[in-house]
């Protein structure tokens, strides 16, 4: 159970930052 939300949160994190700075470019 915990390392579902966990896992989840993890891709979620890196996905929205990675478009941030390709956005901003």
């Amino acid at each position: 159970m915990g390392g579902a939300p966990a896992a989840a949160a993890a891709p979620a994190a890196p996905a929205p930052e990675a478009a941030k700075p390709a956005e901003k470019k």
